[in-house]
């Protein structure tokens, strides 16, 4: 019986003994497409695996313009451009979703006794952080969080490095967590670093439903959410975990900031990239809560991103 995960081993086995191997695997995922139609005379083209790079579509019969027509077989796909060969690409995506270091990145994918460069590991783990927000974009379409009967735990968290690991925070971004005890996460990078009242309100209404209990500390920022169509309990910290009156918490969401907290601060994360980096992080919790392994979650969602034509 197939196991439902894979590792090196299986990768090894069943995908990569070599370059026609691997780009039938590929077609098999649906991540490259098994066929073209010729532009010009709508008959289906020659495909031509392992010439010039990964392998072209040609169709022979002689046209009007000129010489045969020719398209990549990449065309259209995650892998166009692809500069590396399909083995490596696929270990570089399977790199990324078990969470291997750059360095272990460059050894595991290095194939043949051609170095994989750090630039390439950065270009491939940022094309499956763009997979990420894509897949997040889509999920957040669906609609909103919590509703009536439920329960959504609010906070912020300034996410940023301490010098020497100790003492003042002296730079960093303010970050507004939203979960739901029922099930769904949100995060929002607060816009120009700010978490007043204003701010806090607008990022709320835009991913909690009309109806919603929500539970925060007692920062000012969340002073008029009863006013906003949410009925709005808080904690105050300063005192209680728990308000020992109403019940009210956030543990569930404080939980969260530490894996968040050591994703993001650990060798730091270009300003422009911080999205990108969060998105990684709320889609990795999303393929946990689902019981999903992390590179079948990948290439499901490179397939819904690049959908073979």
């Amino acid at each position: 019986m197939t196991t439902s995960y894979w590792n090196i081993y299986r990768l090894a086995t069943d995908v990569l003994k070599d370059s026609e191997t691997c780009i039938e695997w590929l077609m098999e995922q649906e991540l490259l497409p098994r066929s073209r139609n010729c532009p010009k005379c709508k008959k289906e083209m020659k495909l031509e695996i392992g010439i010039h790079g990964w392998g072209r579509f040609r169709c022979r019969k002689k046209h009007s313009s000129g010489g045969p027509v020719e398209r990549q077989l990449t065309q259209n796909t995650l892998f166009e451009g692809a500069k590396i060969t399909s083995m490596k690409a696929v270990l570089l995506i399977y790199a990324f979703a078990t969470k291997m270091s750059f360095d272990q990145a460059i050894r595991e994918t290095s194939l043949e006794g051609e170095q994989t460069s750090s630039e390439t590991v950065t270009d491939w783990y940022s094309y499956c952080r763009e997979t990420c927000m894509d897949t997040l974009d889509c999920k957040y379409d669906e609609g909103e969080i919590g509703g009536e009967g439920h329960i959504v735990e609010i906070d912020e968290c300034k996410i940023g490095r301490r010098k020497y690991n100790k003492g003042r925070m002296i730079d960093g971004h303010w970050i507004l967590g939203m979960i739901d005890r029922e099930g769904g996460f949100r995060l929002e990078i607060c816009p120009n670093n700010k978490r007043d009242r204003a701010t806090l309100e607008e990022l709320i209404k835009k991913h909690v439903a009309p109806g919603t209990t929500i539970m925060t500390d007692c920062w000012r920022g969340y002073a008029g959410l009863n006013q906003q169509g949410f009925e709005h309990f808080t904690v105050n910290h300063k005192y209680h975990f728990v308000n020992p009156e109403t019940g009210a918490n956030t543990q569930m969401i404080e939980s969260n900031w530490r894996p968040l907290r050591k994703r993001l601060s650990r060798g730091g994360v270009k300003d422009e990239q911080l999205a990108m980096h969060m998105c990684e992080f709320l889609w990795r919790k999303d393929m946990v809560d689902q019981k999903m392994d992390a590179f079948i979650g990948m290439l499901q969602n490179i397939k819904r991103q690049f959908p073979v034509m």
